[in-house]
């Protein structure tokens, strides 16, 4: 018992010692113990050129390294010997570089603790980046398949393969081509009606290396080709139409069909001529023809249209009625919208694409200023003349629609259901409508002078508008929670908010050029900065995370849950969006612009144009007339409009824009765009038109002049003049300073090959002599810088100028003279002058004398007689002292005047 005591004693002295003499820090050897565990959560990481590996280490206390162990192929290393090692450490990650494409790699960790002792290993297989594809569009016709690709700007491909491949076994390949960059398109000929080809494409290297996942694409030929050039020409109530049939195959018939609006399709013509003329037609009526080539066994060709407008052979015909341009869009579903325009028209879209526009109601004119569609088939407009309902596929007339309490106008409008809905009206206040009537108007008194512009609500009962104050054009909110109204400040002087969107039941958004706020639950968010892409006038969202809107430049802007920018692959040029519409919680949104454009957005494809869906159109600008029984005119959308003497022919669009054009008495005419950038277009004198043309180096384009074929004037924003001369435009002088001297509305005259006078509204002038212009010089007296100047000259030693207030000066080919009118002035603000001789101009107001235009008899001006109704004459030309043509906004009257004074 005592040796046992001792024993222990002295045991237990030695192992103090030792543990005494050993130094600080010193590792005692390892012992024995399990080896480390697996490393955890490995991922690969495609890289350009190499792989991205990562993991977490196994908590071992005496783990010495992990291994990474590559091979090739999907059979990864089962040994820390198999394969080739590319990392050991005691490492987090890898990233395995310098690895090809085309291969797929396998990758195994291993760990081993400072004993050696290895752990089982975890196992990745991936491979590098792929080459990226190309984006593709396809055509087809009967006999062939058409491709255009773009691709990637990634410096590794070189080109794009192309293989025909088995439909139904894809792994078949029957042929292919290699399409090297630059070229971008390849036709596949040859081919046989009405049969499906499907293909391969892969995008691939400088060493001929496809790209590892291919896209494959299928499109099927058409039965039979569809005719070609359909044409209308329009002579009073008859409409000739001409086509040119296919060849390969021949179709066995041709079937043409009719339909006005809001009627169902007749057809006009089934046979295999090239030709048909469709009489006895109503007048004033819009047409569209469709043509389909047929097969023997009756299958049918895509179709051909053209749309016809028949006209009156009255001396008073409307030739360009303001018709289209969409204002309004709602989506309660991405499989149905439905658009108002500004003529008061409306379309749905269905599965079947959009319906033909079909007006309101006939009797008013304007379009719903609010529109709100909570579910599919039902929704409420507001007018200046009321509140609709659209409901069983129409709208219901004004009487049988519960109205707003009288005395208010609906400022902005929101509804959650058929039953739901609010109303912003001036005042400001708000009503409340539960499906059969209207609550009575609660004020919101403290905000005197504010108009509310839009309000969205979460759910019935919590929703939130946005205004402007009319005195200060601050920025103010409401807030509508439980059954009361609370308002606040947004944003300070000059600074209102006109947008905002609830996409879901706890978050609103709203944004202006100058910030965007959010609304989480019931409580505003601080104002976020705003952005170069802020949504200014119009905001919608599928989402909190995914909203679109429309920038104060009308470009489509997207918010991606914490700030704007610019929406991916907007491509409307020339346009403006005007509404957008996003379904809740889906995509694609439904977006129309003002020249009755479709688009759609989504979170994947960015946007489409789809197509024109509603004809947009009105607003003369320019007539000129060659001679009697020829007449150009132009619309501010860029229709183009013929007169032959009797009747106006249906519009053409050689020009995307507003525009304005000039003829020569030869016929030839010149056409530029009013907009930037600066394009042009000319029409010969048989009736051609060449291509669109840019003008580099000019910016905005006034009024242009033709003398002739060889020799047009046109003067820019800044000054300069541009000369036609049979070949092209080319800089001819600067005449004006810019806009200092009013070149922002310069006229100008050409009498000969060698005189061509021009007039600023600064109440500048200059004259060119068919090589310089001389140094401009002020108009005189009354005309010096009096603001907008017409002009026209019948010869280089006559011209008269009229400034807005009357005051009138003439030409006599050395300097204006200010002449004395004893009292025989044409009245204010003239549109426009023509002058067809010496003693004989007529001029027309816009505005300020609408019953009839006025006359220059050589010494003073005089009252022309009556149009016979109310016309604004907007612009006037007389080819010959009987002959005088004068168009408005929408409609053009000619008459026989009587014969010259003196």
């Amino acid at each position: 018992m005592r040796t046992t005591r001792r024993l222990g004693l002295l045991l237990t002295t030695l192992l103090v010692a030792l543990l005494a003499t050993t130094p600080t820090g010193a590792v005692a050897a390892p012992t024995a113990d399990a080896p480390p565990g697996p490393v955890t959560g490995l991922t690969l990481t495609p890289l350009r050129d190499g792989v991205g590996l990562a993991w977490t280490l196994p908590p071992d206390a005496d783990l010495a390294e992990v291994v990474v162990r590559r091979a090739a192929g999907t059979t990864a290393p089962a040994t820390p010997t198999d394969g080739t090692q590319v990392a050991s450490g005691l490492l987090t990650q890898w990233s395995d570089t310098g690895l090809d494409f085309v291969d797929t790699w396998s990758y195994s960790v291993f760990a081993h603790d400072a004993a050696g002792q290895w752990s089982a290993p975890v196992s990745v297989t991936g491979a590098t980046l792929d080459l990226p594809g190309a984006s593709l569009t396809h055509s087809t016709t009967a006999s062939q398949v058409s491709l255009e690709w773009g691709l990637p700007t990634d410096e590794r491909v070189a080109g794009l393969r192309i293989a025909r491949i088995g439909c139904s076994d894809p792994w078949t390949e029957t042929s292919h081509v290699d399409v090297p960059r630059p070229t971008s398109s390849w036709a596949d000929t040859g081919l046989s009606p009405g049969v499906q080809y499907c293909y391969d494409l892969r995008t691939y290297d400088q060493d001929g290396r496809t790209q590892r996942t291919p896209r494959r694409a299928a499109f099927k030929t058409l039965f039979i080709d569809p005719v070609t050039d359909l044409t209308a020409t329009v002579s009073g109530t008859t409409v000739s139409l001409r086509w040119t049939l296919p060849t390969n195959p021949a179709p066995a018939e041709v079937v043409v069909w009719r339909q006005a609006p809001s009627s169902s399709p007749v057809e006009v013509y089934r046979g295999r001529g090239t030709s048909v003329v469709n009489r006895n037609l109503l007048p004033e009526q819009h047409y569209l023809y469709t043509a389909n080539a047929m097969t023997a066994d009756g299958k049918a060709s895509p179709l051909a249209s053209v749309g016809a407008t028949t006209v009156h052979t009255w001396t008073r015909a409307t030739v360009a009625p303001m018709t289209g341009s969409p204002q309004h869009v709602q989506c309660p579903r991405t499989s149905w919208c439905l658009s108002t325009d500004a003529s008061n028209r409306y379309q749905v879209l269905g599965s079947s694409g959009w319906s033909s526009p079909v007006a309101i109601d006939p009797a008013v004119e304007s379009g719903p200023t609010e529109l709100s569609c909570p579910v599919v088939g039902w929704c409420l407009a507001a007018s200046a003349d009321g509140v609709r309902q659209y409901t069983r596929s129409a709208w219901q007339p004004l009487s049988s629609v519960p109205q707003p309490p009288a005395g208010t106008t609906v400022t902005a409008l929101t509804c959650t259901s058929p039953t739901w809905c609010v109303a912003m009206t001036t005042g400001p206040r708000a009503t409340v409508y539960d499906g059969t009537r209207w609550s009575a108007p609660t004020y919101l008194s403290s905000l005197r002078g504010v108009d509310f512009l839009d309000v969205s609500c979460q759910v019935a009962g919590r929703c939130f508008a946005v205004g402007r104050s009319a005195t200060s054009g601050s920025a103010w909110r409401a807030s509508l929670v439980s059954g009361r109204w609370s308002t606040a400040a947004l944003d300070t002087a000059g600074r209102g908010v006109d947008e905002v969107d609830c996409p879901t039941s706890s978050f609103c958004i709203a944004s202006s050029a100058y910030g965007t706020w959010t609304v989480a639950g019931t409580t505003w968010s601080a104002k976020r900065a705003a952005s170069t892409s802020n949504a200014e006038r119009a905001v919608t969202c599928a989402s909190a995370s995914t909203c679109i809107g429309i920038d104060g430049g009308g470009r489509g802007v997207r918010w991606n849950g914490s700030s704007w920018g610019s929406a991916t692959r907007f491509v409307a040029t020339g346009v403006t969006l005007t509404s957008l519409s996003c379904p809740k919680g889906a995509t694609p949104c439904t977006g129309v612009d003002d020249r009755g454009g479709d688009y759609r957005w989504s979170t994947a494809a960015g946007w489409r144009r789809i197509g024109t869906f509603d004809l947009t159109s009105g607003g003369l600008t320019r007539v000129s007339c060659p001679s009697a029984t020829s007449c150009m005119a132009m619309d501010q959308r860029g229709w183009f409009y013929r007169f032959d003497g009797t009747s106006w022919r249906s519009p053409s669009k050689p020009l995307t824009g507003p525009a304005e054009l000039d003829c020569a008495a030869s016929g030839f005419c010149l056409a530029v765009e009013s907009m930037p950038p600066a394009r042009y277009r000319t029409l010969s004198s048989a009736g051609t038109w060449s291509s669109v043309r840019a003008l580099s180096g000019a910016s905005q384009l006034g009024s242009p002049h033709c003398y002739s074929s060889t020799l047009c004037m046109v003067i820019d924003i800044d000054g300069r003049a541009w000369q036609w001369n049979g070949t092209s435009l080319v800089l001819s002088g600067t005449p004006f300073s810019g806009t200092a001297d009013g070149g922002w509305d310069v006229r100008v005259r050409c009498t000969s090959a060698t005189f061509c006078i021009a007039v600023s509204n600064g109440g500048w002038w200059s004259r060119w002599n068919g090589t310089t212009w001389r140094t401009r010089a002020h108009l005189p007296g009354a005309l010096a810088g009096a603001g907008t100047v017409v002009m026209d000259c019948a010869t280089g030693s006559m011209c008269l100028a009229v400034v807005d207030s009357g005051a009138t000066a003439r030409y006599d080919g050395r300097d204006w003279t200010e002449l004395t009118l004893n009292g025989r002035t044409p009245g204010a603000r003239l549109a426009d002058l023509s002058c067809s001789g010496v003693t004989t101009c007529l001029a027309v107001h816009p505005y300020t004398n609408t019953t009839g235009p006025v006359r220059w008899t050589g010494d003073g001006w005089e009252d022309a007689g009556p149009y016979g109704r109310e016309t604004y004459g907007d612009s006037v030309d007389c080819p010959t002292a009987r002959r005088c043509v004068v168009v408005g906004p929408v409609e053009a009257l000619w008459t026989v005047d009587p014969a010259p004074v003196g």
